[in-house]
């Protein structure tokens, strides 16, 4: 290490990262790791100004003084590492730097917990001696304790610190330790804070500050852990362990992590002006929903729109118009789109990628990520931070948090998903934003700035409806707007969706009133609007509607259709009874006529499955293609996708997924003639003489589905004396009539007991949903009952019952090989999600001697994207035709395993 002329400060002795012994550079500094990350900060906030605005309006500071203090927080993230027993976990750094410290391991506490405490004991005083005014009597500290939280608590979750034990953890530093700190906080003091000062004697009280505070927390803790990322990218931060000035060396990683911003694409982009529905759809006649977007007035705030219209009227498109002109208006970047399963997902991700170059001046420029659970390059992340061995190996608890659970949500090989300037993905990308898991605050980071679409907002149970009402008023209170698209609200739900919305933004709640249907509802500045808009004749339909119990005259309704040619879709509600409806089917019918689609594929087949579909099915299809196809679907085909079919069976469902089936019904005006509409409903006649298991009876499987007997009976009683339906006219009646109890129609009594019954889980899951989600007042901090966890964890979706990945491989040469045959993301594609009771019914009676030894097992696990931590490897030998269950540390023979590719996993056997 080379001297300097200047007096060599103790801070000098410290590293900050570190490699094997034998590379050339061995550590880095660890002055200059923290002013690598406040480096990628300053150089993001340039990026996007509106953070460092939203930032410095909140905390009523005036804007250059508030980036000095970020990054002056920000770069004392890592003053733990000051700790010796920190420095003992790479003792040839440590020697190298400091021969004569003693190496000292005996310390439980991790460095985000100790550089919060130093702060706490020592730093702060200094702090507000030479920074702060206020009154004598008040206490600011618990505010910028918060904030300086959100810094040292940059490894995904907050740092817990028992005060109790504050002189247990100051334990940890020698008094060298404390001197070298001490000095590297005035030098960052003097590069950052010179002759500034913080007045507080504005603010209410102290109370009002620390509020502030906590709301701000959230988003300065996403901003931390992002800059510390790209700041340990070895990529473009050299280890560097020569003196020279801080000064200097600031001047020069600020040229190197302008560099990481644009080649990670994370710079900003900025937003075509004065595009036309035309030009950016390539659509010169447009419906009412598109008329309106186009026109309606905008706020100069955040905002919230609630479109409900028919589905096939364009919502989509209305949608990311209102998307356009809020972004060309300031007031967002970029657009994160969010649907309710990867199908969908995939769906909307294929429409966007033609259009969202027509919002940005370099579309070249612009990420576009397809962003869900299983799209994952776990190892392009890895190799793009540049981690270490060294690290790998003895920073477990240290670094793992920086490098591993990022993995769960990466989605290439350039960016973080909701980071992307266009994302696109399933709504539970968003939703982990606002639940205690790990790098939560990362995901509101990359919301921030970004319009908010949610689609088939009505496809969300209770449970995640609290969180989406959360995420909400997150984004709300970051500035954000959102857009939220349905077929099928109630009024209940929009007037909650719109209070969620205003809470956030700090308004009074607006009591909406019409019930017009196709309606925007537009809602700001602590009003709202509501516009109804018109129903064009072509869009208005009318669905002959009939109830049939008999499943022979459905199945031979089915063939008749498939004879004459109709391409026919069975929607049944449950995977059991798709695959028992199938292989009936598949008796009679040539292979390439019959088509399976559901969730329970492995990614692969559900790829592949997906794509066919929507080639036979889709808005391009031919009619020798669609010519005598049969879909067999479950719930996967009922939102989002653009399908069409001449014929349509449903199983009897709540009306508002009814509505939704039925919009799959001669969609689209083809030029072939087709069959007069009607929808077949199959199911249990809704009599008036009904018994209690009137609905369970006839669907044994279906009834754990959909719980709610009444409900289901109202639907079909509506719909049986209509014996029609007429859209856009009956959505509202219907959906108001089996949710709201607004018309005379009364239930049997009979199903009184279930309906309390479900009525008292919905109530219990919504309590749930409220209890896991993060408070937005609460602020990025944790106490000592606090759950975070990372995102296998705690769950966007409440199942009633535990479900668990599984990745299926076959032996080869004594190693498992994945079953799905691919050159990038073999695992992934060969896993699929299913319930645990599957694997433990399979497990019954099997031999208890593990097939296994535990060296071996942990062999096999390693292997696995995750290790084996939250799945199961289900094994197949050719040469045995045995399949081996391994799982939690064990393994055991499974009798039979009905797995085949394009089928599924089967359930029924």
């Amino acid at each position: 290490m080379k001297s300097s002329k200047f007096i060599v400060s103790q801070f000098y002795s410290y590293w900050g990262k570190a490699a094997n012994k034998d590379e050339e550079n061995a550590f880095h500094l660890l002055p200059y790791h923290c002013l690598d990350v406040a480096a990628v900060a300053n150089c993001y906030l340039a990026e996007h100004p509106h953070l460092l605005t939203s930032i410095s309006v909140s905390l009523g500071f005036p804007l250059l003084d508030t980036k000095s203090l970020l990054l002056f927080l920000i770069t004392l993230h890592d003053l733990g590492k000051f700790s010796v027993c920190f420095q003992s976990i790479a003792p040839d750094a440590l020697k190298t730097l400091s021969p004569e410290t003693e190496i000292r391991r005996n310390s439980s506490y991790y460095h985000d917990v100790l550089g919060q405490v130093l702060w706490r004991e020592h730093l702060i005083q200094l702090f507000f001696r030479d920074h702060i005014v206020c009154n004598k009597d008040d206490d600011f500290s618990h505010g910028f304790n918060t904030l300086m939280g959100s810094s040292t608590g940059h490894h995904g979750e907050p740092t817990f610190t028992d005060t109790q034990k504050n002189n247990s953890y100051m334990e940890s530093f020698d008094k060298e330790n404390i001197d070298a700190a001490t000095q590297f906080y005035h030098v960052i003091d003097k590069l950052f804070l010179s002759n500034i000062k913080f007045d507080l004697t504005g603010f209410d009280d102290e109370d009002d500050f620390l509020t502030r505070c906590r709301r701000l927390s959230w988003w300065l803790s996403g901003l931390t852990i992002l800059s510390d990322w790209l700041g340990s990218n070895t990529k473009y931060f050299k280890y560097e362990n020569e003196v020279q000035s801080l000064d200097s060396y600031w001047e020069k990683t600020n040229e190197i992590a302008r560099k990481s911003i644009t080649e990670s694409g994370l710079n900003h982009i900025d937003i075509k002006k004065n595009q036309t529905f035309q030009a950016i759809f390539n659509k010169q006649n447009l419906r009412p929903s598109q008329q309106l977007a186009t026109t309606i007035n905008l706020s100069n705030q955040a905002q919230l729109f609630i479109l409900e219209d028919v589905t096939g009227t364009g919502k989509t498109e209305a949608a990311l118009m209102l998307a356009y002109r809020l972004m060309e208006k300031g007031l967002a970047d970029g657009i994160y789109f969010g649907l309710p399963t990867m199908a969908t997902a995939n769906g909307i991700y294929d429409r966007l990628k033609n259009i969202y170059k027509h919002f940005f001046e370099t579309p070249d420029l612009v990420s576009i990520v397809l962003a869900h659970a299983n799209n994952k390059l776990a190892k392009e992340f890895h190799d793009s931070i540049g981690v270490h061995p060294i690290e790998e190996k003895i920073l477990k608890g240290e670094l793992d948090t920086a490098t591993a659970f990022c993995n769960a949500w990466i989605v290439d090989n350039r960016k973080k998903a909701l980071l992307a300037n266009i994302g696109v993905g399933t709504i539970d990308q968003a939703l982990q934003s606002i639940l205690p898991n790990k790098h939560q605050s990362l995901r509101l980071l990359g919301l921030f700035q970004k319009i908010l679409i949610v689609d088939e907002v009505h496809a969300y149970d209770d449970y995640m409806q609290e969180l989406l009402g959360s995420l909400l008023k997150f984004h709300a209170a970051s500035g954000g707007s959102a857009i939220l698209l349905t077929a099928t609200l109630s009024k209940k739900m929009r007037q909650k969706l719109a209070n969620n919305f205003s809470d956030g933004r700090g308004f009074k709640h607006y009591f909406l009133q019409k019930n017009d249907y196709p309606l925007l509802t537009h809602v700001y500045e602590g009003k709202a609007d509501e516009v109804s808009i018109k129903a064009l004749p072509e869009f208005k339909r009318e669905v002959d509607v009939r109830l049939i119990d008999n499943k022979d005259e459905i199945e031979k309704y089915i063939f008749e259709q498939l004879q004459q040619g109709c391409c026919v879709c069975w929607i049944r509600n449950t995977v059991h009874d798709a695959i028992e409806t199938y292989e009936k089917f598949q008796i009679i019918l040539p292979p390439d006529k019959i088509t399976l689609f559901h969730a329970r594929f492995t990614m692969q087949d559900r790829y592949e499955i997906e794509d066919k579909v929507k080639d036979l099915f889709g808005v391009t299809s031919s009619l020798e293609q669609r010519s005598g196809q049969l879909l067999i679907a479950t719930q996967v085909v009922e939102q989002s996708l653009d399908l069409d079919f001449d014929c349509m069976i449903t199983d009897l469902a709540p009306i508002d997924l009814i509505i939704q089936r039925a919009g799959r019904l001669q969609r689209h005006k083809r030029g072939e003639k087709r069959c007069a509409p009607i929808l077949l409903i199959y199911g249990p006649l809704p009599r008036d003489d009904v018994q209690e298991d009137w609905y369970g009876a006839f669907f044994e499987k279906g009834k754990w589905v959909y719980e709610n007997p009444e409900q289901l009976w109202l639907g079909a009683k509506l719909l049986a004396d209509k014996q029609k339906l007429v859209m856009p006219d009956d959505a509202r009646e219907l959906v108001e009539c089996v949710y709201s109890n607004a018309c005379e129609l009364i239930a049997p009594s009979c199903f009184t007991k279930q309906t309390d019954k479900h009525l008292g889980k919905q109530h219990a899951n919504s309590n749930h949903g409220k209890s896991n989600v993060n408070k937005l007042d609460a602020g990025y901090e944790r106490t000592s009952t606090d759950s975070w966890s990372n995102d296998a964890r705690t769950t966007t979706r409440l199942n009633n019952e535990e479900h668990i990945n599984v990745y299926l491989a076959k032996l080869e040469n004594d190693e498992p090989s994945p079953w799905c045959k691919s050159s990038d993301f073999a695992w992934q594609k060969s896993s699929l999600n299913i319930a645990l009771r599957h694997l433990e019914k399979k497990a019954k009676g099997l031999p208890e001697s593990p097939v296994f030894s535990s060296k071996e097992i942990t062999e096999l696990l390693e292997k696995l994207p995750d290790k084996g931590r939250y799945s199961a490897l289900l094994l197949f030998n050719p040469d045995t035709k045995i399949w081996i269950l391994v799982r939690d540390g064990k393994s055991s023979q499974v009798d039979h395993i009905d797995y085949v590719p394009k089928k599924g996993f089967l359930t029924n056997k």
